[in-house]
């Protein structure tokens, strides 16, 4: 058990996030204390372990840089001692490229490698990863504008819930389909006037978007298509096979959608099963969607699925490869609140460092290159989600959202916005994540979310 004594409750809070996510596993089976003690500029940090204790007495400007220091003294404590995610060093926010990035702006790469190792504790393996990431990213940075956009569109429905699954997913009802869907047509409709360019790139998510059946998928499509004109890149997350059509392919193909997701997340068919997922026929549907001519083919994994053992997960990244999709996403699976797994507090007690370095080994030496990474709250030790692309197949869409580079305008359920100003920084509105609030409160969103587009020049 970790326990922190500290009347600052929001120091105590930030200090608290950072270690269920540096020791998350530690939480149930070591008792380890920290207290702390503000006294005129002074920080008196103790730390306590095994019968031992350590008191450091810390002189401070403010506390954002204090909690820092403690940070660091408290990994560099427990190296060696306890087993905890050394990934990334002290940072634990989702997007650690946004650090890097803002680093090398005003420095060279020795420069940028010495200050994330001496300040942040990185290894070089992730430092590498982050300037394999920057480089491959850089043409599509460089190209962004601040009056670009990208749409996003959620589909909420799905033919069964995964028991890994926290998104706002419903299980297939059609009358409600039908009522969401006039919702969302009108959300779409309404900001069309706002925007005098076509987007960058589209992406409809979810949720399985394909459950809901080609028309309605076609009807939502079109209306697109009417509103904003056609995007230089166009994404459907259909992922289950068992949700897949000769019908839908040919309608994806001639309505100009030129990456689709097939997300097998595993192919140990026990696991799959474990999760209350299907992937039925996966090899048929893969090569039915390769003999339409998709440009692009994504293809997620998830490490860390309850099970699962180090030979079942490379088994598993072997079979993709072998499937020689055009993009490959690897996640480390993320306990997330409303989860079942969660619910049943399933406890990722297994360091994926090994596999997570033979995975990337393995996309290189097979021709995939890193082009993005994002990293999520209660992963398995040493996780992150990476997206490897075969080249001239990365996925736009994934780095202007990840990297917050332009205009994000999100539809539907759950969905949030984001509108950059004039100085670059980002406003946000987020949709209701109850079906009845965006139904219900519709006109709602739409006066929300035009408002803030309004005043992006402000």
């Amino acid at each position: 058990m970790i326990s922190i004594n500290c009347q600052d409750k929001k120091f105590k809070k930030l200090l608290n996030d950072f270690l269920i996510f540096k020791f998350p596993q530690n939480f149930e089976i070591e008792e380890i204390f920290f207290d702390i003690e503000f006294i005129n500029q002074i920080c008196i940090f103790t730390i306590k372990y095994s019968n031992q204790e350590k008191i450091y007495k810390l002189k401070y400007a403010e506390k954002h840089s204090l909690l820092k220091v403690i940070k660091k003294i408290i990994l560099i404590y427990f190296d060696g001692i306890v087993n905890y995610d050394k990934s990334f060093g002290i940072l634990t926010g989702v997007r650690p490229l946004k650090l890097y990035r803002k680093i090398r702006k005003d420095n060279n790469l020795e420069a940028c490698q010495r200050i994330l190792k001496e300040d942040y504790l990185l290894r070089q393996a992730d430092i590498n990863i982050l300037s394999e990431i920057y480089d491959n990213q850089k043409e599509i940075v460089d190209n962004s504008s601040i009056d670009g956009y990208s749409i996003y569109i959620h589909i909420p429905f799905c033919p069964s819930r995964c028991s890994y699954c926290s998104f706002d997913a419903m299980v297939i009802d059609e009358e409600i389909i039908d009522i969401y869907i006039e919702a969302l047509l009108k959300e779409l409709s309404s900001l069309k006037n706002y925007y005098n360019k076509k987007p960058k790139t589209i992406y409809i998510g979810g949720g399985t978007p394909s459950s809901i059946g080609w028309k309605r998928l076609e009807k939502i499509i079109d209306e697109v298509y009417k509103d904003y004109g056609f995007a230089d890149e166009f994404t459907v997350e259909c992922g289950r096979t068992d949700t897949f059509s000769s019908d839908l392919l040919r309608m994806l193909k001639e309505k100009g959608v030129d990456r689709i997701s097939i997300n097998p997340q595993s192919f140990n068919k026990e696991i799959i099963r474990n999760l209350n997922r299907d992937n039925t026929n996966f090899d048929f549907w893969y090569e039915e969607a390769r003999n339409h001519n998709f440009k692009s083919i994504n293809m997620d994994l998830i490490v860390g699925l309850p099970g699962e053992n180090r030979d079942s997960i490379i088994n598993s990244i072997k079979k993709v490869n072998d499937l020689e999709p055009d993009n490959i996403t690897i996640h480390t699976l993320s306990l997330k609140k409303g989860s079942r797994l969660y619910d049943e507090n399933f406890i990722n007690d297994k360091d994926y460092w090994d596999v997570m370095e033979f995975s990337k080994k393995f996309m290189e030496e097979n021709n995939y290159f890193p082009y993005y990474l994002y990293r999520q709250k209660r992963m398995a030790l040493s996780g992150e989600n990476i997206g490897y692309a075969k080249q001239g197949h990365i996925c736009k869409y994934n780095v202007i959202s990840m990297e917050e580079i332009e205009d994000i305008l999100g539809f539907g359920i759950s969905s949030s916005s984001k509108i950059m100003d004039k100085n670059h920084n980002f406003k946000r509105t987020f949709n209701y994540k109850s079906l009845n609030d965006y139904i219900n409160r519709i006109n709602d969103i739409i006066l929300m979310k035009s408002s803030l587009i309004e005043k992006k020049d402000e």
